[in-house]
């Protein structure tokens, strides 16, 4: 049963972690260092307080407290972690509070997951928006499959696209098809 659970929280997370009742940290999967470069061995024994992060005061954070305080469940908690190169690495953690057969508080179990590489990708998509929306001809962009990932204003208005009509997704071949069926 353990194999198995440790290959589902594989592919279901980053890494996985467990806190006992005090809420210190009494596991951390290796995965934990191949994402952050810190030893598991540096988080054990410790509480989520007493890692580095830079948003300890947000109200966020203050509410994640709140749900740990209240041994509630909490889902894709965003917050930050420092990772050992002194990187500021945004990440969501996700845990379930664990009681005993007489309803005692035992700690959580939990995943988490890095969102540097998606937080990097949503930033570079908003710069090609915000180029697109400014050049003064109309442009679209096709993936591999030749399905439309952006377009700017520019082209809405010179195919005259009702405001309603979006094209994300559709093929070359669809977006034709849907002209000459207009009359184009």
């Amino acid at each position: 049963m353990t194999d198995k659970f440790s290959l589902l929280a594989q592919v279901a997370s980053d890494w996985w972690w467990e806190m006992d009742a005090d809420l210190r940290f009494t596991f951390m999967s290796e995965q934990f260092t191949a994402v952050f470069g810190i030893p598991t061995s540096a988080v054990m024994g410790k509480s989520r307080m007493e890692l580095v992060r830079c948003d300890p005061e947000t109200p966020e954070w203050r509410a994640h407290l709140d749900d740990l305080a209240h041994r509630r469940p909490f889902r894709h908690f965003e917050t930050t972690f420092v990772d050992a190169k002194g990187n500021v690495r945004p990440l969501w953690i996700s845990g379930m509070p664990m009681f005993s057969d007489q309803g005692v508080f035992t700690g959580y179990i939990g995943v988490g997951h890095d969102l540097t590489e998606l937080r990097r990708r949503e930033r570079e998509s908003a710069d090609l928006e915000s180029i697109l929306e400014n050049i003064e001809q109309g442009v679209v962009l096709f993936d591999r499959d030749m399905k439309v990932v952006v377009y700017n204003e520019r082209l809405r208005d010179f195919l005259e696209l009702d405001k309603s009509f979006d094209a994300h997704g559709m093929t070359l071949d669809e977006i034709l098809n849907y002209l000459a069926e207009r009359g184009e």
